[in-house]
């Protein structure tokens, strides 16, 4: 299946579920009903093996067009998931892998707490 939009955010910390997970799947299900083929990991991993989880990530990766990045922390954008899938993207744009955008949802936390 190839996606149109990748949402990429923090899932968990140690109190539980995140903000990040309430904004990213009201944000899937808003784009799923408009019929935008999108990759939200709580949803689409569903039917892999945790083996693949990588695997399935960087095919979409590879494919998308735009990436939602939902941070209402500077730890939950420097997560290990988080951070991988920000990074390999930013990586696919500059070569040229793929023509994309990346759109970020910050919440209230200022720009300076943003990662490099």
């Amino acid at each position: 299946m190839a996606y149109q939009v990748f949402i990429s955010f923090k899932n968990t910390d140690k109190n539980g579920y995140t903000a990040d997970k309430k904004i990213s799947e009201d944000l899937y299900r808003y784009l799923s009903e408009k019929g935008i083929r999108t990759f939200y990991s709580n949803a689409t991993l569903l039917d892999f093996g945790e083996s693949a989880y990588k695997e399935v990530i960087d095919g979409a990766l590879d494919e998308v067009a735009v990436m939602v990045v939902i941070g209402s922390k500077k730890e939950y954008l420097s997560s290990k998931w988080c951070k991988y899938e920000w990074h390999t993207y930013q990586q696919n744009i500059l070569s040229n892998i793929v023509k994309g955008s990346i759109i970020t949802y910050l919440g209230d936390m200022p720009l300076s707490d943003v990662p490099t």
